[in-house]
């Protein structure tokens, strides 16, 4: 089903004065009624030089499984990333109905400040990252 809520992904800032410091933890919350298998992969990018040199950077990738009502830490952003793209690509596959969704977010420019309507044992100064989403292929 098309409509299928998914975990959510969150970010929180934690401001530093260091520009080489961690500024933000990435998380994934499950306040859906399923588990799902998480994949997450960094877009993370700078372009260095006049030339269009580029340099990778972000989080490593993370594999792991969310229970319903369980959060995760899945990546970070040091503040000096801010300056070029900052994104996760996150492979979402519910164990019961076994649907992949693909999802793409942009953490630099795509959130929304809106309120928690439930519990997931988090500080409440976040923002809630706004994916784009497509229903993937079934794996073998």
């Amino acid at each position: 089903m098309a409509d299928e809520p998914l975990p959510i992904v969150i970010v929180q800032r934690t401001p530093g004065l260091d520009t080489g410091a961690k500024d933000t933890v990435v998380r994934c919350v499950n306040p859906t009624g399923d588990a799902y298998h998480v994949e997450v992969h960094s877009s993370a990018f700078l372009t260095i030089d006049d030339e269009g040199t580029m340099m990778q950077t972000g989080p490593a990738d993370v594999t792991l499984t969310l229970k319903p009502g369980e959060s995760a830490q899945i990546g970070d952003v040091v503040a000096w990333e801010w300056d070029g793209h900052v994104g996760l690509g996150i492979r979402y596959t519910n164990l019961r109905t076994h649907r992949t969704y693909g999802t793409a977010y942009n953490l630099k420019h795509g959130s929304d400040d809106r309120p928690i309507e439930w519990h997931i044992g988090v500080p409440l100064e976040y923002t809630v990252a706004i994916g784009h989403r497509t229903e993937l292929p079934a794996q073998p």
